[in-house]
């Protein structure tokens, strides 16, 4: 996961994350980038719910994960 602004951005309200193939970090041993971000200790959730409405294209290795 990198913090990149190319893999990142809010369009219409909506938090926008993909994923690169990695020619921008020689050093990063990852093949690929993937925009994400951290919410632990950030935010507290009570009673309810929290949503997630994803689109996710096919792509070879990608393990896409939500948790909180």
């Amino acid at each position: 996961m990198s913090d990149l602004d190319e893999l990142y951005a809010i369009r219409d309200g909506k938090l926008v994350l993909r994923g690169i193939k990695n020619t921008m970090l020689p050093s990063d041993p990852a093949e690929y980038l993937t925009g994400g971000i951290y919410t632990k200790d950030k935010v507290a959730f009570g009673l309810g719910r929290i949503e997630i409405r994803a689109k996710l294209n096919a792509a070879k290795g990608a393990w896409p994960a939500f948790g909180y």
